[in-house]
Formats: structure tokens, sequence, C-alpha cells
């Protein structure tokens, strides 16, 4: 039969290799600039003793080896009245390099400021929205009573 006299030729080609004398390895990717399971972004107030008009002082942390844009805002409840009311979120946007702690200061809200002088204190609620340089967003909270001090 003709089929057992034909000859099969099988060649195999290697695929290319970007630089012959790399030895075939290829070099690891960057590592990701975003956050893992923890933002490693802490909040702390330089006083929460305060005067009437004073802003409130923020220290804030950034452990990562990445830059992140944060906003910081100030939420809290001020009853007038007799009955509470949310004030408007005074804030500061703000861009932290990686490895940094900064102070910054912060407005408190004026109906927050009125509940100050009146109550001598108020509970509020300090957010700070970060993104991350992939474009992540996460938010972070800290909860604090602010006190009247004296007045300078």
């Amino acid at each position: 039969a003709l089929g057992d006299n034909a000859k099969l030729t099988v060649r195999v080609i290697p695929p290319p290799t970007a630089d012959p004398g790399a030895g075939g390895a290829a070099p690891p990717p960057p590592p990701v600039k975003a956050f893992g399971a923890r933002t490693l972004v802490h909040l702390e107030a330089v006083r929460t003793r305060l005067g009437p008009r004073e802003p409130l002082r923020l220290r804030i942390r950034n452990r990562n080896a990445f830059g992140v844009r944060a906003r910081v805002r100030l939420r809290g409840t001020a009853t007038a009245g007799g009955r509470a009311r949310r004030a408007a979120p005074r804030g500061r946007l703000l861009l932290l390099s990686a490895s940094t702690r900064r102070t910054v200061p912060v407005a408190v809200p004026a109906p927050l400021q009125r509940e100050l002088r009146q109550r001598h204190r108020v509970a509020l609620v300090v957010v700070a929205r970060l993104r991350d340089p992939a474009g992540n967003t996460r938010r972070i909270t800290k909860r604090m009573t602010l006190r009247l001090g004296a007045t300078r």
C-alpha cells in the first residue's frame, strides 16, 4: 500500500526569547501601589480641648510606601432648639507623601462651634476618604469629643 512508504517529519520551533543572554527568566512585575487589608493611614487629634473658634488640629500619618490623597471632614450633630440637626461638613483636601506625618487644621462647622460654647462639649466624627495611586478609595473614621478649653 502506498501509506506504508510515507515519511512524516515534525519540526519543533522554540518560542522566541526577548534576550538570548538573559537566561530566559523575565523580570518580576513591579509591586502594585494599592492599599492592602489595612490602609496604614492613621488619624488623631493633637488636642481635644479647644477655644470657641479654634480649628481642630489633626495629625495624619501615612505608613504606606506610596503617596495617598485624602479628604478629611468633620461630621457631627448640633441640637438647636431641642432638636438634633446634622451640621454641614467642613473639610480639607491634602496629599500625603509616602511614610510621612502631617498636622493639619480643620475648621469646626459653625453649628458645632455654637454647641461647644453652649454645652462645653461636642461629639463628632472625623471621616477621611483615601485614594491610592491605583484609584481605590477607602474610608476611615474616628470618633472624638471636643471640650471647651480656656479662651486665649
